[in-house]
This record gives structure tokens, sequence and C-alpha cells, in this order.
């Protein structure tokens, strides 16, 4: 009896081992799909209004004695670069004003940025466009302290059509402060605008690009993100234990929303469709602290997709090269993505790197490589293998003597005494490419063709927001 129970318990115990071993050593990422969002007006995803294909002009304001600010400099405080930054200097006061091209409804502002611990912001705002030395200037929010990486400065809702922005920083503390981007999020749900190529824009030839300029200098990064909701971009996949609610937050306008990937997995990826071949020169990903690595990849076609999809599309538009109408037809096309997609570990081997970096050392990675041609991005996050000690299951190891004095807590995987590490999360993508800010416009987007396209009844009045989660605050890089 006691032989026959000893026997069951250990292959019961060595069914756990070899169970748990299986998971681990896996090599298939599982992928679903995700519903493109501009199918559900529900949603709503309000955009960013400051950036520069929204903004009529910008300007220094110096203090008597100051050297104003180059526009081109300042430029990175509002292009849609979130890993550029200005820096700014201790115990300083920079003041800039900004003029909107259009009245817009704001309904708060976030500030990204490292080392903005002691830094506070005034805003001032009018209705009306008027000099910044002319009375009728109105105080939106005074003093308000930005205390972490990436801070939501709320307020009730305010029409805004120039905007005088103050930063004050503290005393030097031996770490540099840099903003790398002040968004005005609007209460106007991004998707009923589309920013899109100029038709004119796709006779010209490519930009020349100076690759021996640092990622810090480009005079033109001033083009919208090509893997955001606005571009017409959408999130196609994600690994299997993602936060689902909030997959496309991380290509909406706001980089305070963010998506979890769930910690008990060893690889987190998530898939961009960027709708077309693009020219793609750069990206940069803001994310939390996490031990691992992040990588991206840039290709042109997804091996379980039909060849079909990116052949339509490219007949359609050119691939950027000056064919086509300039339209997306894959936005119009009923395009099935299989619900579930198993690849293999090695697949990413096979795909142009374009870069990446380690996750437990700054907030931003920035990748940059000579222009390539393609029309998905791939976000790839590896987690650092945890040590294999001070996590074994302290209740396995009374069990001990059923093998023959091999203490169960060493052989036993480590994965079933350890609770789930901290998630991997992702604030915003950005990929950017080799075009010049002149070729980009914002143009009605025809939702209601599309929702009754796709059967949907249009709704414009959301009947609920993305999720609000809390302000991320991993500690300043060195």
């Amino acid at each position: 009896m006691k032989t026959s129970l000893r026997t069951s318990l250990v292959g019961v115990v060595a069914a756990l081992v070899l169970l748990a071993g299986g998971v681990l050593r896996a090599e298939d990422i599982q992928l679903l799909s995700l519903k493109d969002p501009i199918e559900d007006p529900s949603l709503m995803f309000p955009r960013d209004v400051s950036t520069v294909l929204f903004t009529r002009s910008l300007k220094h304001l110096p203090a008597a004695g100051e050297q104003e600010i180059r526009m081109v400099d300042l430029m990175r405080i509002i292009d849609t670069d979130r890993a550029s930054y200005y820096e700014l200097v201790a115990a300083q006061d920079l003041t800039f004003w900004m003029s909107l091209n259009a009245l817009q409804r704001v309904n708060h502002i976030t500030v990204t940025g490292w080392n903005l611990e002691g830094t506070t912001v005034d805003v001032k705002y009018t209705t009306e466009p008027i000099s910044p030395d002319e009375k009728g200037w109105k105080t939106l929010v005074e003093g308000v302290r930005l205390d972490s990486p990436c801070t939501a400065i709320r307020f009730s809702p305010t029409t805004v059509m120039q905007a005088i922005v103050t930063f004050h920083t503290p005393a030097s503390d031996g770490k540099p402060t840099r903003v790398c981007d002040l968004a005005m999020i609007s209460q106007q749900d991004l998707r009923d605008f589309r920013i899109e190529r100029r038709p004119e824009a796709r006779t010209r030839s490519p930009i020349a690009h100076n690759s021996a300029l640092s990622w810090n200098s480009m005079p033109f990064e001033r083009q919208p993100n090509l893997s955001g909701m606005g571009t017409g971009a959408r999130v196609l996949y994600m690994s299997r234990g993602a936060d689902f609610e909030q997959a496309f937050l991380v290509n909406d306008d706001d980089p305070k929303t963010s998506c979890n990937f769930s910690g008990n997995g060893s690889e987190s990826v998530a898939i961009f469709d960027m709708t077309e071949s693009r020219r793609v020169r750069k990206a940069c990903l803001v994310h939390n602290r996490t031990p691992g690595e992040v990588s991206g990849y840039v290709v042109n076609h997804l091996p379980w997709l039909g060849d079909e999809d990116e052949a339509a599309s490219a007949d359609a538009n050119g691939n950027g090269n000056g064919n086509g109408n300039g339209k997306t037809a894959s936005k119009k096309k009923s395009k099935t993505l299989p619900p579930m997609v198993n690849i293999p570990s090695s697949w990413f081997a096979e795909l142009h790197k374009l870069g990446g970096g380690r996750t437990d050392e700054v907030e931003f990675t920035q990748m940059e490589a000579p222009v390539i041609e393609c029309r998905y991005f791939i976000v790839r996050h590896t987690r650092a293998v945890a040590p294999q000690t001070a996590k074994r299951p302290v209740w396995l190891r009374p069990m001990a003597w059923w093998f023959a004095g091999v203490a169960a807590s060493d052989v036993m995987p480590v994965a079933l005494g350890s609770g789930e590490a901290p998630p991997f999360t992702l604030y915003d993508v950005n990929v950017f490419g080799d075009y010049p800010p002149e070729d980009w416009e914002v143009a009605p987007y025809d939702r209601e063709a599309s929702l009754t396209v796709s059967g949907a009844s249009p709704s414009f009045l959301p009947t609920s927001t993305p999720k609000d989660p809390e302000l991320f605050t991993p500690p300043s890089p060195p």
C-alpha cells in the first residue's frame, strides 16, 4: 500500500515536473489577432494636437539676456518622437509660445521626460490669436509638479488656440532635466481624422538622409508616427498574456496610456500594421524597466497572411513610390486574420532587426538603421532568466524522502514556487521614415462609411473610454 502510494505520488510529481518543464522549454509563441478599433464606436482615443502637424508656429520667449533657442531644437518638445529631447539647465525658466492651426478642445496635458523631479509647469492659453505680450491670456494650470517620467496634468476641458508653456527647473542635483514631449490631448476622437501623405508627395524622390547625424540632431524629425492610430496603423497581433483591453493604447496619441504583458511569459510580442509599405529608418519605444531585452523587427510580409493582401495594398497605394492614388486598400477590404497563430522563436532570426536594447536600464529604447521599406513593425521583449535560487517551494521540502534523499526543492522548476514576475509595460511605439513633414496632411477620415461597410451602426458619442492606468514611476536613468 505504501509502495503503491509512494509510486503514485512520485508519478504525479514527475508529471508536474515534465509539464512545467515542457512549458518552460516551449519555443512557440502564441499570437492572438485583434479587432480593428475603427470598427468599435464605443471606444474613444483622444488625439495629441500639440504636434507639428497641428501647430501653426512655435517660438521661444527668452528672458532678458538669454539667447533665443533655435526652432529646430525646440521642435523636439512637440515632435512625435518621444525619445528625442530638449535638455534644460538647472534653475531655469524655459518659456515658449505655441499657436495651433485651429481651435482645439483640450482635455489634459502629458509631459514626458527624464529627471523631471522638482520641475514645475505653468500653462496659459487664449482662444484667439494674440501676441504673447498682449492682454487676454488666462491661466490654465500653475506650479504643477512633474514627479514622474510621464505626468498627466488634468483639468476641465478647455478650448485652446494658443498656449504659453513655462518649465521651472530646480537647482542642480547632477542629473540633467530632459523634456521629451509635451502632448496636449484633445477630446476629439483621433479616428475621425487621418494623417496621410499628400498625393503630390508620391511623385517626389526620397529625401537625402544623412545617416551620420546623431539621433538627437535630426532637423526633419517632425513627421507623424507611422505606427500610430492617427496614420491608420493598427495593432494586428499580441502574444497571449497581454491585457487585450489595453492593447490599442500603445499606438494612441497619449504617452501615458499603456498595455501590460504577462510576467509569466518568457517573450512578449506585438505586431503593428502600417497599412502599406513605408520607408522606415527609425523607431523608438517607451516602456517600463523590466529585466530583459527589447528588439524591433521590420518585415513586408507575414507568412500566415496571403500574398494577395500585400499585393492589393501595393497596387492601390504604390508602395509610397509614386504609383497609385494614395489610398489604402486594406482599410476598405475585408481582411480576415487568423484568430490565433503559433510562431517559433527561431522565426525572428530570419527577420531584419532594426535595433534594440536592454529594458532594465532605461525607459526609452531608440532604434536607428539605414532606410528600409516595410509594412509591419514587430516589437519583441525577451525576459531575462530569473535566478534559480531563493525561490524554492517550501511546501515540497518535506517530500524530499520520496526522491531517495534528493530534495524536491532542488529538482522542481523554479516557476512552480515563484509568483508572477513584474509585467513588461509598453506605453508608446513610434516608427519614422525618411519623409519630410510637408508630405503629410490632416484629412477627415470617413468613419461613418467604414462603419456602414463593416455592418456596425455609427455612433460618435463614446459610451466608454480606455482604462486609465497609474502613472509609471520607474527610477530615472543614471
